[in-house]
């Protein structure tokens, strides 16, 4: 549940709080949500990447969906293993009236999607790719949570917030 308050002190988020880059807040997680192309380093089970969302753009309805945003995300493994993942699972897009937008998996507009289920990214090498999400409402935050369907006694995933704007 995403609360929205007028006036005084940002809300917190389960992703991240509402506080700028570096800011301190006054939630618990000490995530702060990033402004949109900063990159963020994530250690996941195995390895560490960076993960950059580029860029995003908005796309009306369809007659198989309706209106969305698309994120373009940069992936790269700085670590010494391999990393793989699902990214539509690792992500999420949070709406401004509350909820999560649904993830679409067919490519829609200009955003393709991820070109397979799951990603293999070597280490030192880089993917890119859009994750696209039919949104009912306006976008809050994107939040990408690496290796999130992990069991909780392999250590909790790290994860990292964006704030879209515009």
């Amino acid at each position: 549940m995403v609360l929205l308050f007028v006036g005084g002190s940002p809300p917190d988020t389960p992703y991240g709080e509402r506080s700028p880059a570096g800011g301190e807040g006054s939630g618990e997680s000490g995530r702060p949500a990033r402004r949109f192309g900063e990159t963020v380093r994530l250690k996941t089970y195995l390895t560490t990447i960076d993960v950059r969302p580029v860029a995003f753009v908005r796309f009306p309805a369809t007659s198989t969906a309706g209106p969305g945003v698309g994120v373009d995300l940069a992936v790269r493994n700085v670590g010494d293993t391999p990393y793989r993942d699902q990214p539509l699972q690792a992500a999420s897009v949070t709406l401004r009236n509350g909820g999560e937008a649904e993830r679409l998996y067919d490519p829609v507009g200009r955003c393709a999607g991820p070109a397979e289920d799951t990603i293999r990214i070597a280490p030192g090498a880089t993917a890119r790719f859009c994750l696209p999400f039919e949104a009912g409402g306006r976008a809050d935050l994107f939040v990408y949570a690496p290796e999130s369907g992990l069991p909780g006694d392999r250590g909790a995933p790290e994860a990292a917030a964006w704030e879209f704007s515009g």
